[in-house]
């Protein structure tokens, strides 16, 4: 029902402008508010977790969206003094899209896509 397509290409750099699109293809009877588009970032591991949202993108629903595959492009800008990906013993950080269609009175689909994120070279 729901995918993300990235237009950029891994990995993607500090500082720099991640591209992409949600996908929705049609679902016969479905009925929904809007969709939302969020970038973060996130820790697994020992201990406490963190997450932080950077980015977020409304998009409302289209009734045209049902009969067809319709998509949403988004575009955020990643911050310079984020956090790059990271996969350790005891820590792991991870750089998410996430995809959520909001759907009235009914638990809401989401996908989530993960995309490396690497520190600038100077």
């Amino acid at each position: 029902m729901l995918s993300i397509e990235l237009d950029t290409p891994e990995p993607v750099v500090v500082g720099t402008e991640i591209r992409g699109r949600v996908v929705l293809a049609p679902v016969p009877g479905s009925r929904a508010n809007a969709i939302q588009v969020t970038l973060r970032w996130r820790t697994e591991g020992r201990g406490d977790t963190d997450t932080a949202t950077i980015g977020e993108a409304r998009f409302p629903f289209p009734a045209a969206a049902l009969a067809e595959p319709t998509s949403f492009p988004f575009r955020f800008l990643l911050p310079e003094d984020g956090p790059v990906t990271y996969f350790g013993n005891l820590l792991t950080i991870h750089w998410e899209i996430q995809a959520r269609l909001d759907v009235p009175w009914a638990i809401d689909p989401k996908v989530d896509r993960r995309f490396t994120v690497v520190p600038r070279v100077m």
